[in-house]
């Protein structure tokens, strides 16, 4: 089978010269459209085609379950928390400040005293504050359906980063147990906003690898405005271009200043009771709870467990700043996989994004349906490999975080360590996919431009075209 396809063999030297130039151009420009042509005999086609009847099947099963969720969401946290937060912020009230209930019984909403007034930031209130002017009903459908829409897109940009690797049916199975996968339920029973934040980040890592880095940086720091812990991934947004070290000041300062910008917009008195009282819900509902799955969650319910639940104050107090500094160790140690590790921007980003997560005070199960391109990814990453074992590992993994939040047996109730040990399979799964993709970034392996730049291997009959 011929392996240079499209260019005649009596190619002048000029011509080659001029497609070795214009190839350049497509690598810095990561351009796909002109990947699918250079590469089109190694485009997978659809082969299986009882998989992808059982997928097709399966996906569509699986959206009907999440619709049959829509209607009794509108009444429960936390749409019902976003709808009157803000809505006390369109009749000129602090939502940080006031108490809810009142709002809460007005709507015939369920109440959780544990939150007594606003949590998010106030760009997420000013953001549902249209919804907020809506009935809630109508409210609650329009923005699941923007969540499921973003779901939609993240699918897509996930098989548009990693066509080239992946067959159609398998990224069709992908969908389907995405869509099946606890995460994703427990998201929209909830009516969160991570399905939203997934997509921006994967956008985001879509426009970098395309050479936009302000939209990048930008899509970046609009998504940790919204919820604050995608700003973990904003350094390595701004750091992990190929320009001038100047240019990435420049570019810092002005994403800073649009920061700035949007912080004085959606008012800074806000944001200082938001800090003040809104984070101090969340730290104290942060602990002594079975559906977060974070390293600092996890030391603080150990010391919990040890006193029995009853710990003394300082205990409390000591296991919360202990976690903090775990969960930013955490992170930092990502960090310094990617400044030593090899230039794969996906694997790169993938690792900082589990560590964003496994990292956080809060990583509630809903949390998990960010993950879907960190798992593809680390599922890409052992797919060559020779022994079992890792794919196993990576199996498994995958598998625990898309049964987060199932549950232990009511009989380990007596042992209480064990029990919040097991309720931990998540976070194990998160740090496992975590190490498997730093053991592959930190591989001594000799790259190719192509991998270099962009972050894929290349098809062997791409790598016979001589493009280093």
């Amino acid at each position: 089978m011929p392996t240079t396809s499209n260019y005649p063999a009596n190619k002048t030297r000029e011509s080659k010269s001029t497609g070795r130039l214009a190839y350049s151009h497509f690598i810095a420009a990561y351009d796909w459209e002109l990947a699918s042509l250079t590469c089109h005999k190694s485009m997978p086609q659809l082969k299986h085609k009882h998989l992808t009847y059982l997928a097709i099947t399966a996906l569509a099963f699986g959206i009907a379950r999440l619709v049959m969720l829509l209607p009794q969401s509108a009444g429960r946290n936390d749409f019902a928390h976003y709808y009157v937060s803000s809505r006390a912020l369109l009749e000129g009230e602090n939502p940080y400040a006031v108490s809810l209930a009142d709002r809460y019984q007005q709507f015939g909403f369920e109440f959780d005293e544990r939150i007594p007034h606003a949590t998010n930031p106030p760009p997420l209130l000013w953001l549902f504050a249209p919804l907020a002017a809506l009935p809630p009903l109508a409210a609650c459908l329009l923005w699941q359906f923007v969540q499921l829409a973003a779901m939609a897109a993240m699918l897509a940009m996930v098989w548009k980063l990693c066509r080239l690797r992946l067959r159609p049916e398998v990224m069709l199975a992908i969908a389907a147990a995405v869509v099946f996968s606890n995460p994703v339920y427990w998201h929209i029973y909830h009516s969160q906003v991570q399905m939203l934040l997934g997509a921006m980040i994967v956008g985001a890592l879509a426009l970098n690898l395309r050479g936009r880095h302000h939209a990048a940086c930008t899509l970046i720091a609009a998504a940790g405005l919204i919820k604050l812990f995608p700003l973990v991934l904003l350094p390595w947004f701004l750091w992990q271009t190929d320009e001038p070290v100047g240019a990435k000041l420049r570019r810092a300062a002005w994403v800073s200043a649009g920061c700035l910008l949007m912080i004085s917009v959606t008012g800074p008195q806000l944001w200082g009771e938001f800090l003040h009282r809104g984070l101090d819900v969340v730290t104290s509902n942060a602990v002594n709870r079975t559906f977060n799955f974070g390293l600092p969650s996890l030391l603080g319910n150990l010391t919990h467990a040890w006193y029995d639940f009853a710990p003394p104050e300082s205990a409390g107090i000591a296991s919360h700043r202990v976690g903090l500094l775990a969960g930013l160790g955490l992170i930092a140690a990502a960090y310094t996989v990617c400044l030593f590790g090899k230039q794969n921007r996906q694997q790169q980003f993938s690792l900082l994004t589990l560590a964003m997560l496994a990292g956080s005070a809060t990583m509630w199960g809903h949390y998990l349906v960010m993950l879907v391109f960190p798992g593809v990814i680390a599922a890409l990453s052992v797919r060559d490999t020779k022994t079992l074992l890792p794919k196993m590992v990576v199996g498994a993994a995958l598998l625990m975080i898309g049964m987060a939040g199932t549950g232990t047996p009511p009989a380990l109730a007596a042992l209480p360590l064990l029990n919040v040990l097991l309720h931990y399979l998540p976070l194990l799964a998160v740090v496992t996919l975590g190490v498997v993709l730093s053991r592959s970034l930190l591989a001594d392996v000799s790259l190719s431009r192509w991998e270099r730049t962009v972050g894929l291997p290349l098809h062997d009959e791409c790598r016979t075209r001589n493009f280093e």
